[in-house]
C-alpha cells in the first residue's frame, strides 16, 4: 500500500511496464484506488500550479517515482470489477464498491533543436509557471518615544544634550516580493483567493522558505482569453510579501539571550521597550489572521484551513 502526498491510499497491483525506442522511453503503472477518490486522484495527477519539493518550487508535473525524466501524460480510470456495480449515486450513475483501476502513462519529454519552452502565451510551449523576486525594503517611521541619543561622554548627565523629545528616525525593513505566475489553469479558485488575501503563514513555509508569520498574501491578477472556440485557461499572477528581519535579545552586558526571533507582520515597535513585539487587538486577535499554508492556491481541492491564531511572542 502507498499514500499520495494528499493522503490518497493506493495499491500497485502489478509491476510497471516499460517501452524503449529511438523516440524516448515510456512507462505504465497500474494502481487500485477507492472509487470515491477518482476526482481527487486526478487533480493531484495533473496539478495546475506548483508543488513543493524540499523547499524548492518545481514545475507542476508528476513524474515516475525515482525517474524524473518520465513525465505523467495520461490517466485512464476503469472499474475494478465491472460485473458488480454498486447502487447508483445521487446522480443516478453506477459506482463500483470494489474500487477503481488507475492506469498512469509516463513518457520522456523530447525537444527539437531551437524549440522554445514557452512563455505562457505560446500554446505549443511547455511553461507551467514562472517565479520572480523583487528584493527591496519598506521604510518604517519609528515612534519618537522609542528613541534616544547616545550619551555624550563629556557630559553624560546633561539633559539638554541627551534629551529624548522630538526625535525622528526611520528604519528600512528588508522585503522580498514574490510574483508567481501560473499558466493554463483550468479553473479560477476565486473563493480560495479571497479567503487567503491578507493572511500570513502560521508555520514555516517550505514553498518560499519563509519563517512563521513573515509571508503575507497580497492578492492575485487573473486573466483569460475567450475566443469563438471557447474559453482558454486562466493565467494567475499571485503576489506575496515576505519580511526578512531578525530580532536579537541581549542582556545588559550585550550577551545574546538565545536564538533570534523572526520579526513577522504581526510585530510592531514597542516604544516603551525599544524592540519589536507582537500586537493584539483587544478581542485577542492579532492584526493579521493566519493560515496553515497557501497550497490551496496552487492545488485546488485541498481543504481550507485558515485560522486566526498566532505563534510566537
Amino acid at each position: 500500500m502507498g499514500v499520495t502526498p494528499r493522503g490518497i491510499s493506493y495499491e500497485e497491483i502489478k509491476p510497471p511496464q516499460y517501452k524503449f525506442s529511438r523516440d524516448g522511453i515510456s512507462a505504465t503503472r497500474t494502481l487500485k484506488i477507492a472509487w470515491d477518490d477518482i476526482e481527487r486522484f486526478a487533480s493531484e495527477a495533473f496539478p495546475p500550479g506548483v508543488v513543493t519539493s524540499g523547499g524548492n518550487i518545481v514545475p507542476a508535473t508528476q513524474v515516475f517515482p525515482g525517474k524524473s525524466y518520465l513525465i505523467l501524460n495520461n490517466l485512464d480510470v476503469t472499474p475494478f470489477d465491472e460485473e458488480y456495480p454498486d447502487t447508483n449515486d445521487f446522480n443516478g450513475v453506477a459506482t463500483c464498491p470494489s474500487g477503481a483501476i488507475a492506469t498512469l502513462s509516463y513518457e520522456t519529454q523530447t525537444f527539437k533543436e531551437g524549440e522554445p519552452l514557452g512563455d505562457g502565451e505560446n500554446e505549443d510551449g511547455l511553461a507551467i509557471f514562472s517565479h520572480a523576486l523583487q528584493i527591496g525594503g519598506e521604510y518604517l517611521q519609528l515612534p519618537a518615544s522609542s528613541l534616544r541619543w547616545s550619551k555624550k561622554a563629556a557630559d553624560p548627565d546633561d539633559e539638554e544634550l541627551n534629551q529624548f523629545e522630538d526625535l525622528q528616525a526611520g528604519k528600512l525593513i528588508p522585503l522580498i516580493e514574490h510574483v508567481v505566475t501560473l499558466y493554463r489553469v483550468p479553473e479560477l479558485p476565486l473563493e480560495t483567493i479571497i479567503s487567503k488575501i491578507g493572511r500570513i503563514n502560521i508555520q514555516y513555509d517550505e514553498l518560499f522558505q519563509a519563517p512563521a508569520e513573515t509571508l503575507l498574501f497580497l492578492g492575485c491578477n487573473a486573466s483569460r482569453k475567450v475566443t469563438t472556440d471557447g474559453a482558454e485557461a486562466w493565467e494567475l499572477e499571485y503576489r506575496f510579501s515576505q519580511r526578512v528581519m531578525w530580532q536579537y535579545y541581549t542582556d545588559l552586558d550585550g550577551n545574546d539571550l538565545g536564538d533570534p526571533l523572526a520579526v513577522g507582520w504581526n510585530h510592531f515597535m514597542d516604544p516603551k521597550l525599544g524592540f519589536w513585539r507582537k500586537l493584539y487587538i483587544k478581542n485577542g486577535d492579532t492584526i493579521y489572521a493566519t493560515t496553515d499554508n497557501f497550497m490551496a492556491l496552487f492545488y485546488p481541492g485541498i481543504p481550507e484551513d485558515n485560522s486566526s491564531s498566532s505563534v510566537g511572542v
